[in-house]
């Protein structure tokens, strides 16, 4: 089919193997001829149009570009659409034309598409990007540059994904979110925070039965004010058997998380990022590596934060995070702050942990602490640190040594492992108590 618009030369329209609506491509040439027509126009508002679509093979030339008010360029998209239903591009340029904000157009002939168009367009387009995305997984090659491969093909590859060393940060400076590089946000941490403390959880009054929004930061101003509150936690657990439990049906439960004993490391072989259990991590420590291994958070000779190597830190230009800082309870403002050690003993102050009594939770095996006054040596395992939780095994006809934690040793003596040491009297307590 040809475009004769007169000066210019014909315009050829071609498509490969894809079915053409002639109906309305026929309709779509004649529109293009009856605006060429009508010549130089005054318009208060117009927009550039591609004849011949780029997806089509058109180019930038003069010959191919037309200036149409917003009906026209919307009729226009519409016509293609209904041309060429099988070219994806055209397809998704319509779709994102009807999802434009019409409220910032002055145009008093842009109309919204009927439901009936608008959901078979939208029914269309989602398929087709479901299409392009299945299987398929971003990452950046050795020069950088953003490309999409089959999860396959990742699999046997050396690129890094396209997340990898990025995290998403609440910026002080313009309130607002970033998406950042992991080194950035420890060598800039006062320019940062973690956007989770802005987040909005749901909260319901016990007393009231009121439900309401609420930062975890303010939730904790109103239970100091009395206000007896409790969050509702909407979110499922998804455990190793496969089991979905909401946080109350976890801890009353004995499944363990479906990420417990895991951790991320680099794999130096394969060269990227993958989860891996803990004994395989401390059992291949040649091969895999921690993201942060071999480096500290630290504080340069002008006080400002960053993430450094231990090299760099032993140099002497540096000094910890936390050097000269203790962390204290503030009895004026109900909260826990990092002051001086010198002002920490001001009045308002006193230690972190006083009045409180470090305990192990053998359920979710984790410590925690809680008052005194909650305190009770029948009901509760007094935790001191230091790894009580975890012991050494040793594998006598490989000389492997792992470590696990007391809930795993019939596990792992179950399969011929020994224990390297006996049993401390707490860990004799968590392990009778487990049994």
């Amino acid at each position: 089919m040809l475009y004769c618009i007169n000066p210019s030369p014909c315009i050829n329209i071609s498509m490969q193997d894809e079915a053409i609506n002639i109906h309305y491509r026929t309709r779509y040439e004649n529109f293009i001829k009856t605006i060429r027509l009508l010549g130089a126009r005054n318009l208060d508002y117009s927009e550039k149009h591609h004849i011949i679509p780029k997806s089509l093979n058109g180019t930038n030339s003069k010959e191919n570009i037309i200036q149409l008010t917003l009906r026209e360029h919307h009729l226009a998209h519409w016509m293609l659409w209904k041309a060429y239903p099988y070219n994806n591009s055209l397809c998704f340029a319509f779709y994102a034309m009807c999802n434009k904000n019409i409220n910032s157009y002055k145009n008093k002939y842009f109309k919204p598409i009927s439901s009936k168009i608008y959901a078979k367009l939208k029914i269309k387009a989602n398929e087709e990007i479901s299409k392009l995305q299945f299987d398929k997984v971003r990452v950046y090659n050795n020069e950088g540059e953003l490309l999409t491969l089959s999860k396959n093909d990742y699999k046997h590859s050396s690129y890094t994904f396209h997340t990898t060393g990025m995290m998403r940060v609440f910026s002080k400076l313009d309130q607002s979110e970033h998406y950042i590089s992991c080194i950035e946000y420890y060598n800039h941490l006062d320019d940062y925070e973690s956007p989770t403390k802005y987040f909005q959880y749901n909260w319901i009054n016990l007393d009231t039965n009121e439900t309401f929004k609420a930062t975890k930061i303010d939730a904790r101003k109103l239970k100091t004010n009395g206000m007896n509150i409790k969050q509702i936690q909407k979110s499922k657990i998804k455990t190793k058997s496969g089991k979905l439990l909401t946080p109350a049906e976890y801890k009353a439960s004995d499944e363990d998380h479906i990420l417990s004993g895991t951790i991320m490391a680099y794999d130096t072989i394969n060269k990227k990022h993958i989860k891996i259990t803990q004994e395989e991590y401390y059992n291949n420590k040649t091969r895999y590596i921690t993201t942060t291994k071999g480096k500290v958070l630290a504080k340069d000779k002008n006080g400002n934060n960053c993430f450094i190597t231990k090299e760099e830190y032993n140099n002497g230009e540096y000094v910890g995070q936390t050097k000269g800082l203790t962390t204290v309870y503030n009895t004026e403002t109900n909260q826990y702050e990092q002051v001086s050690i010198k002002e920490s003993k001001k009045e308002k102050y006193h230690g972190a942990n006083k009045g409180k009594v470090c305990i192990y939770d053998v359920l979710s095996q984790t410590s925690y602490r809680i008052s005194k006054d909650e305190y009770n040596k029948l009901k509760h395992i007094r935790y001191f640190g230091g790894g009580s939780e975890t012991v050494k095994m040793k594998n006598p006809l490989t000389s492997e040594v792992i470590k696990c934690k007391i809930h795993n040793i019939d596990k792992y003596l179950s399969i011929g492992y020994i224990l390297i040491k006996p049993l401390t009297k707490l860990q004799q307590k968590i392990y009778d108590l487990i049994k």
